[in-house]
């Protein structure tokens, strides 16, 4: 499990600088990768906003709501 998230002093969300860190965490996965976030928040980063329009592209996007569901 890992964060990509950090908070500063000023109390605002942000995201960690490094996006290799990122891609690291990702190809590191053998059999499956689940991701959690706002995806509000997550689509006003380049480097996220890019990720969520691929797995809504190839059908790999839930919603909270849905994957409780499936419970």
């Amino acid at each position: 499990m890992t964060s990509r998230v950090i908070q500063s002093k000023s109390a605002e969300v942000g995201f960690l600088p490094d996006n290799r860190r990122m891609n690291v965490g990702m190809t590191r996965s053998r059999r499956k990768l689940l991701l959690g976030g706002d995806s509000s928040t997550l689509c006003g980063h380049p480097f996220f906003g890019e990720l969520l329009a691929h797995v809504k592209g190839v059908g790999g996007y839930r919603t909270a709501h849905e994957v409780h569901k499936q419970g």
